[in-house]
């Protein structure tokens, strides 16, 4: 059981460091995450001005968030001492938040950097901010919210038992 607590940790303070670098590339690069809420035209400029920024920013936010997998499932390990619905909730709560959030950054990954080259055509303005939206929502609500979120919460009331 030691060796778990300490991969945990490792993997903690990885996922931390990670998400650090994101903010730091992100909000230096493209005024993340306060740049979510501009108009989709103005936040296609500062993505199209600034792509690999935005790509390693989005990258090291994904890794972050893709390292919640095993941190999830060595909590519950290390937690588990007997059959607990609260601590199964929990994980399964938090392995649907990664996927969920994990959609949500994809965007910026795949189909925005490319939508936002062409700010000039309204239909790509449209289409850019229709996705954001759309999958932004899904990340934050279900991945973060929902998922996270659920995931922090009982696992908290577990350990409060």
């Amino acid at each position: 059981m030691k060796i778990y607590g300490r991969v945990l940790f490792w993997f903690l303070i990885a996922q931390s460091l990670l998400m650090w670098s994101a903010v730091m590339i992100l909000a230096g690069s493209v005024e993340w995450p306060q740049s979510l809420d501009y108009p989709a035209a103005t936040l296609m400029r500062l993505v199209s001005s600034a792509p690999l920024a935005v790509k390693w920013g989005y990258l090291c936010y994904l890794t972050s968030t893709l390292l919640f997998l095993p941190i999830v499932v060595l909590s519950e390990r290390i937690l588990t001492q007997e059959n607990s619905t609260r601590l199964r909730l929990a994980t399964i709560l938090g392995l649907a938040g990664v996927f969920f959030k994990s959609l949500g950054i994809l965007r910026w990954l795949t189909v925005q950097p490319s939508l936002a080259q062409r700010s000039d055509d309204p239909t790509a303005v449209v289409l850019f901010d229709a996705l954001n939206r759309y999958l932004g929502s899904v990340g934050e609500n279900f991945g973060v919210m929902l998922g996270v979120g659920g995931w922090t919460l009982f696992t908290g009331f577990y350990l409060l038992r």
